[in-house]
């Protein structure tokens, strides 16, 4: 009885407009909405499944913890 009655596009857009309800404290709300509208953009959609695929392949592990990298670099040359 779903597969009768869901409409995927109409679904997207409802939750693509409960992501702009839920909105982080630190970020400003202008900003918000783009990021929502950014990750809604059939540009971004195209991308995801791409990355998701390329994710696993990557053997780079970029963390160096709290310190920024420039200092990290210099400790470890030392």
């Amino acid at each position: 009885m779903k597969c009768l009655t869901f409409d995927r596009r109409k679904a997207d857009e409802r939750v693509a407009e409960s992501r702009r309800d839920v909105k982080p404290p630190y970020v400003d709300p202008p900003i918000w909405d783009s990021l929502c509208d950014w990750w809604h953009s059939p540009k971004f959609k195209a991308m995801s499944p791409q990355n998701k695929i390329n994710r696993p392949t990557n053997d780079v592990i970029h963390t160096t913890g709290a310190k920024p990298y420039i200092k990290f670099r210099q400790v470890s040359l030392l």
